[in-house]
């Protein structure tokens, strides 16, 4: 078949969605945009390369190529972050066929920062990029800044293969073709046109040769680094009578599945080579309402009901090329609750390649799963997708898909996601503070901070043994009650204010409970209410017997929710007990031993609560209704702790006793073994019960006892009474040096006596403490 170029020629091509910006996507990926530069050693405007010759540079130029090269080597091995993508070489060959370019590409890349997205630039929007393969595979492209993009996680060394498609442009008689693609070091073009005598040119070239034989014309070309191929010198040749359009449709499906009904909205853009066409024909599923349609060029159509879905015929009032696009809103009600479906995907007729993209929201409360998907049809992520279909949706896409045949099988599921009531109402803040005594009552005093509408009362579970002692609201004595459950009800106002700007309202509630008392060592529980509305914020205070040490509180937290913390802190004593919340008498205001429900006509009491002792804060945001606030710990007697402190030093002490002896046989040497060991476990036992500045009496307290054993104390004493006879004489004798003759050993002997003496206090006071707290308990 004779090509005739005349016939194909065309008007300007329309310009793709966005300007081609080839920088904007390298930039972000660390496109190593600088090149790297090397004054030589003698001046060239541009070297002359012939196919298969060689360079000759002089020596100098050589050692500095050599040397940029090391230095990038160093780069690189030092572990700095390198760049995501670096492109090799691109070869593009292929033939002319009714005028448009087939091309076959080779892409070489390099891909690296394992597990990052990289955003892979393969040719300019303007070209029908028929199909792109790595390694064999097919892989999903789409469009950024103008360019059709690959998105991949992929790294290491990547060659792509694509087959493009280029329509020619400009008015007839001079016909040009123009190919946007990405910037490669090295690009080399072959294309066979089949028609002699032509005289193609490219811009940009290094090197170009034409060679022509009886039927043909073939460009072979090197170009320099560029983002543009752009071939003229093209004549009109022949009529354009009786030659076919082409057309290649890519659809942009959103999928919108709400209760009740699924809407489709869809447009497809068709590339149009070889002429123009006036026909627009799409085949919709059946059960889909087509709710309009529309395209530019003064587009009508008419709808065709068949067996195998609706044919909408478009057409355009004359005749279209280059780039079009169709848009369709289609709609097809569903079962309330949902159901399992086909995902109807428009099928363009008249086409050479249907293929697109689906994009699935869910706007409503719907769960969505794949139930099913045929071949075809791949899984993307939604990053892949086109931005613009990115764009028009008004909910986040759940979904991504991308086909290559628009009969490919997909079926969703949808189902309503179980509904739950909210409370509408609920506490804000809830203040407690316990006061535990010796002999385990403890009295809880809450302040419950909420806003109120409607509800009559509040109902709470106290635990078993507590018996209530006080209920007030907003500072007024009231009366609870109980309901059919055995809660205890408290009475509740409405809040003043509009709706959206309620005034809360504060209870008051003291309950008393009774426990075991606190011994030597054990453990204790302790908890709060659980309110039949969820807690915002929960603030604690327990205030626990002074005279006791206390382990980590542990407490129970509902799943899903913040746990709160322990926060302990002595505070100063109310004057009430000096061991702090030892004694809970005189706390009521008013003698009543109990608040009774509203039955009994028992008269309200206010109590002051007592704040002395230890105390502990527990804070916790949001607490879930009918929830209780539990906590546990442990505690020892104060005492306890003063007797394992002291007679751990005393094994200190008797070990460092035994490490004195001098004999040197073999029971002697096991004596002072096992002293060692006594002192090893004895300062260490001092260590964990107490701090370490605690072991500072007892080795003062072992040294006395090493210099007892060895009969240092006596011969030291003699010493200080001899120097302290002798001091008047040498005075006098000795006037003018008085400054030489400081006694220091005297004075390292009235630094021991006062060593003594500060270790006999401590040890004093370790014994008053078990003394006081053995006839306490």
């Amino acid at each position: 078949m004779a090509l005739v170029l005349a016939s194909l020629a065309t008007p300007a091509a329309a310009q793709p969605s966005s300007a081609p910006d080839f920088d904007a996507i390298m930039a972000p990926q660390g496109e190593l945009r600088e090149p790297i530069t090397v004054t030589p050693a003698r001046p060239w405007d541009e070297p002359q390369v012939a196919s298969g010759g060689a360079i000759e540079v002089s020596l100098p130029t050589f050692q500095a190529l050599w040397e940029q090269t090391r230095a990038t080597a160093r780069a690189l091995s030092s572990g700095r972050l390198g760049p995501a993508l670096v492109l090799g070489a691109a070869r593009y060959s292929g033939r002319a066929v009714d005028g448009a370019l087939h091309l076959d590409v080779d892409l070489s890349l390099t891909l690296g920062r394992p597990g990052a997205w990289k955003t892979v630039p393969l040719v300019g929007e303007g070209a029908v990029l028929v199909s792109a393969e790595v390694d064999g595979a097919a892989i999903g492209v789409t469009t950024r800044s103008g360019y059709h993009v690959w998105l991949t996680r992929k790294t290491g060394e990547v060659v792509v293969h694509m087959k493009l498609l280029v329509a020619p442009r400009g008015p007839r008689g001079s016909i040009e073709y123009d190919l946007v693609t990405p910037r490669t070091p090295v690009t080399s073009f072959s294309c066979r046109f089949p028609v002699a005598g032509l005289e193609p040119r490219v811009d940009d070239t290094v090197r170009s040769e034409v060679t022509s034989d009886a039927d043909s014309t073939t460009l072979t070309a090197t170009l320099r680094p560029t983002t543009r191929i752009h071939l003229v010198g093209f004549r009109d040749l022949g009529d354009s009578a009786g030659t076919q359009a082409r057309v290649y449709a890519e659809s942009l499906n959103l999928l919108s599945v709400d209760d009740g009904a699924l809407e489709l909205f869809s447009e497809i853009k068709y590339t149009i080579l070889y002429a123009g066409t006036k026909r627009f024909d799409v085949l919709v599923p059946p059960g889909l309402t087509v709710v309009s349609a529309d395209g530019r060029g003064a587009f009508r159509y008419e709808l065709e009901e068949r067996d195998d879905g609706t044919l909408v015929r478009g057409e355009t009032a004359y005749p279209i090329r280059d780039d079009y696009a169709v848009s369709l809103r289609l709609r097809r009600e569903t079962k309330k609750g949902g159901e399992r479906f086909r995902v109807p995907l428009p099928k363009n007729l008249g086409v050479e390649r249907d293929a697109g993209w689906v994009a699935v929201e869910v706007p409503g409360k719907m769960r969505l799963e794949e139930a099913s998907r045929g071949e075809g049809l791949s899984a993307i992520d939604t990053r892949q997708l086109p931005p613009e279909l990115v764009r028009s949706s008004v909910s986040p896409i759940l979904r991504a898909y991308h086909y290559t045949t628009s009969e490919a099988p997909l079926e969703l599921a949808v189902t309503r996601l179980p509904e739950r009531d909210i409370a509408s109402e609920s506490v804000d803040r809830v203040e407690a503070s316990t006061v535990v005594s010796r002999e385990g009552v403890a009295l809880t005093e809450l302040h419950l901070t909420l806003r109120n509408r409607l509800r009559p009362g509040l109902a709470l579970t106290l635990p078993a043994s507590a018996e209530v002692r006080s209920v007030l609201l907003d500072g007024a004595p009231t009366k609870p009650s109980r309901d059919q459950a055995g809660r205890l009800l408290l009475p509740l106002k409405r809040s003043a204010g509009a709706a959206s700007s309620l005034t809360p309202i504060d209870v008051q509630l003291v309950y008393e409970e009774h426990q075991s008392g606190f011994g030597w060592i054990g453990s204790h529980a302790l908890g709060l209410p659980a309110l039949e509305l969820p807690v915002a914020v929960v603030e604690w205070r327990v205030y626990l017997p002074s005279d006791h040490r206390y382990g980590a509180f542990d407490g129970d937290v509902g799943e899903g929710y913040t746990d709160g913390r322990w926060s302990q802190a002595v505070v100063a004593d109310s004057g009430s007990d000096e061991s702090g919340g030892g004694d809970l008498d005189g706390a009521f205001d008013e003698g009543a031993p109990s608040v009774e429900t509203a039955e009994t006509g028992a008269m309200p009491v206010r109590i002051t609560l007592p704040t002395a002792g230890r105390q502990v804060t527990y804070s916790r945001f949001w607490v879930p209704a009918e929830e209780a606030v539990m906590t546990r710990f442990r505690y020892v007697a104060g005492w306890v702790p003063a007797a394992g402190e002291l007679l751990a030093g005393l094994l200190l002490v008797l070990g460092a006793w035994l490490v004195a002896g001098r004999r040197k046989d073999l029971p002697g040497v096991l004596v002072r073994a096992g002293g060692a060991a006594l002192v090893v476990a004895g300062g260490a036992g001092v260590v964990l019960i107490s701090s370490a500045h605690k072991l500072i009496p007892f080795l003062v307290l072992a040294l006395i006892a090493v210099m007892l054993h060895r009969k240092t104390i006596p011969v030291a004493w003699r010493s200080l009474r001899e120097w302290s006879t002798r001091v008047p004489e040498r005075y006098r004798g000795r006037e003018a040096r008085l400054e030489r003759t400081v006694p220091w050993r005297g004075v390292g002997r009235v630094v021991l006596l006062v060593a003594l003496v500060l270790v006999g206090l401590a040890l004093l006071d370790d014994a008053l403490q078990i003394a006081v707290g053995v006839l306490e308990g």
